[in-house]
């Protein structure tokens, strides 16, 4: 018969045992889904696993950027990378108007100068690339801003060694089981946040966004928009230190190269400078049109005849309507995104060195505009 001190240690054991076993329940299933998302490796990171295949449509902004290393280690005939301006063109609509089997877009929210780097480079050595497009969001501008979540995990998965296991969570864990039993990266949720970027309801339906683009106009004057002084491209290293490698990456594989500038409503550029994130005692607008300048006068100096650039701004179709706009910056319909994807492929906004002056006065010209058909 067991005395009382040995009772008292089977006590505590059991106890031990009692509490160690719940402990164990989650260190336990995260072992066992680092291990199959390690297995199956659907980011392609490992020299073995499953080859990644993923979903015919759109991603979220917080998958996209861990695909960057899947997608580009696969054959593609397209691939756009970009912001979240870019976030709703789908693939459909990029095989389509390019006529080609293979496309996938790599865009997500706040890109910086420094992920949109090494996305494009990565993008830019696909296996049997035709064409590579790159949106110019105005996140990328500034040169000392530190990648965002989003893009710093791009440069992680695209600089991770064979056995780094990038963060991920039951989402990955189950689009990886997704990826095993049906063959494709995805999971239900995914679709669902994706397919939300193109279903939101246009800002004209929303009063108080609206107020906002209003109360823009009061608190910005409109001498914010009548300088015609212009920065320096040196401001902007984001062009010699990233557009111009590109594009000579570009020429020297004979992957066309297709810059643009995003759509923006004229009526949002008050907004912008109440709301975007500039350098001390620099008008934002002054920034974009003397970034757009140097692009523009830089690609045309290179003279690569495969590497374009594109001033989708100034298509009245998409700018001149708020309708097409879920907020003051993001293009909402289906059929907008479609007339973007088709302004790139006709060229019809392509700018040449001759047109960089013109195209300045046009924007600037709309923006006052809007200050003159409102009441003084």
């Amino acid at each position: 018969m067991a005395g009382p001190a040995s009772q008292s240690w089977l006590s505590r054991a059991a106890n031990v045992r009692l509490f160690l076993l719940p402990a164990l329940i989650p260190w336990l299933l995260g072992l066992a889904i680092s291990v199959t998302v390690a297995t199956v490796d659907p980011l392609n990171l490992r020299p073995w696993g499953l080859r990644p295949r993923l979903s015919d449509g759109n991603y979220p902004e917080l998958v996209t950027p861990k695909l960057v290393r899947a997608v580009v280690e696969q054959p593609h005939d397209v691939l756009l990378v970009g912001g979240s301006q870019a976030m709703g063109i789908t693939q459909q609509q990029l095989r389509r108007e390019f006529g080609v089997e293979r496309a996938f877009n790599l865009s997500y929210s706040l890109t910086r100068a420094e992920d949109l780097a090494a996305t494009s480079a990565a993008a830019i050595r696909t296996p049997g690339l035709k064409r590579l497009i790159v949106e110019l969001p105005f996140t990328a501008i500034e040169p000392d801003q530190p990648p965002a979540a989003t893009g710093a995990g791009a440069i992680s998965v695209l600089s991770a060694p064979w056995y780094a296991l990038p963060d991920f969570g039951l989402d990955y864990a189950q689009a990886t089981l997704e990826r095993m039993e049906a063959g494709v990266f995805d999971n239900p949720a995914w679709q669902r946040d994706a397919n939300q970027f193109v279903a939101a309801p246009a800002i004209v339906s929303n009063p108080d966004m609206m107020n906002r683009l209003d109360d823009a106009f009061r608190r910005v004057p409109v001498s914010s928009f009548e300088s015609t002084s212009v920065l320096p491209c040196g401001d902007f290293p984001l062009i010699s230190e990233y557009l111009v490698p590109l594009a000579r990456r570009a020429a020297a594989r004979r992957v066309s190269l297709d810059l643009y500038f995003p759509p923006i409503p004229s009526q949002s550029y008050p907004e912008a400078e109440l709301d975007i994130s500039t350098s001390p005692n620099r008008s934002a607008f002054k920034q974009l049109l003397s970034f757009h300048r140097c692009v523009i006068s830089e690609v045309a100096r290179l003279g690569y005849p495969n590497v374009h650039v594109h001033a989708i701004d100034l298509d009245l179709s998409l700018t001149s309507t708020l309708a097409n706009y879920r907020d003051s910056f993001h293009l909402v319909r289906a059929d907008a995104f479609e007339r973007l994807v088709n302004d790139i492929r006709s060229g019809r906004f392509e700018l040449s060195a001759d047109d960089a002056e013109p195209y300045v006065t046009a924007l600037r010209n709309r923006v006052l505009a809007q200050y003159k058909a409102r009441p003084q």
